[in-house]
């Protein structure tokens, strides 16, 4: 790749422009890369544990909306676990934000090391 555009063909409205880019390389350490690792696995536990909940709780007040009188069942599950799902799914969520900041952190750790090497 020289990095110059190549000419065009005649008629063409496509023009191919080739870009570098540099790429680079950080020593990290293996406990790093596992930290890293495993709070993006935890995360992503939590948010899907979080969307089920409020998937859960949504499905519920939807199916309460449609009926003309609530059991006895109906009514503890709309206004008792229902809102206890959200409230359990928020939780969750807040879970997965803090799990995934703590990763976020790590990485942004690694790269201060790494720059300042580079100076």
């Amino acid at each position: 790749m020289t990095g110059q555009p190549t000419q065009a063909q005649p008629g063409s409205s496509i023009e191919n422009i080739y870009i570098s880019r540099s790429v680079e390389v950080a020593p990290v350490f293996e406990h790093e890369l596992e930290a890293i690792a495993s709070s993006s696995f935890t995360a992503s536990l939590w948010q899907s544990c979080s969307a089920g909940l409020f998937s859960f709780a949504v499905g519920i007040f939807v199916n309460a909306v449609f009926q003309d009188k609530l059991t006895d069942l109906a009514y503890t599950l709309t206004w008792r676990i229902a809102p206890a799902s959200i409230v359990f799914g928020v939780v969750c969520f807040v879970v997965a934000l803090v799990t995934g900041r703590k990763g976020s952190r790590t990485l942004q750790e690694i790269r201060g090391k790494f720059s300042s090497h580079q100076t």
